[in-house]
């Protein structure tokens, strides 16, 4: 009776631990594909820069631009270098949500890129937007 107590505690261990093992193993796999995916969207920006298709599309005044989904997939066709390789088609983010971007012409061409997130909300807690610190335009 007291070996099956102990064995029940040690299964019960076991399976506690393993448990344990699998959570934080996917929150570090999730936490690397998030990185991973700012640094290409991050990369995305300077790209966006450089060609020559994209300054057509910078607006003329000093207000912000926010691209159609077909100026979005026109860009994406169209850049190359960027630190993407993990990713099938960066025009959309972790969650499979259409990626938004938006360009200012001022002194320098300005460039947000930003995913709604999992919740594909613009606004919440769970958004990502890349520079760090910008804020949507509307």
């Amino acid at each position: 009776m007291l070996r099956n107590s102990i064995a029940n505690i040690l299964i019960a261990i076991f399976i506690f631990g393993f448990c344990c093992l699998v959570y934080f193993g996917y929150n570090t796999w999730q936490e690397s594909e998030k990185a991973a995916y700012e640094s290409c969207i991050a990369s995305i920006t300077g790209e966006i820069q450089k060609l020559e298709s994209a300054k057509n599309l910078f607006p003329t005044n000093n207000d912000w631009k926010i691209l159609s989904e077909s100026e979005i997939t026109l860009l994406m066709q169209n850049i190359r270098g960027t630190d993407c390789g993990g990713f099938n088609n960066p025009a959309l983010d972790l969650w499979n949500h259409r990626i938004n971007i938006a360009l200012k012409s001022s002194n320098y061409p300005q460039i947000i890129i930003w995913s709604n997130g999992k919740d594909n909300i613009s606004g919440t807690d769970d958004d990502l937007i890349i520079p760090y610190g910008q804020k949507v335009p509307k």
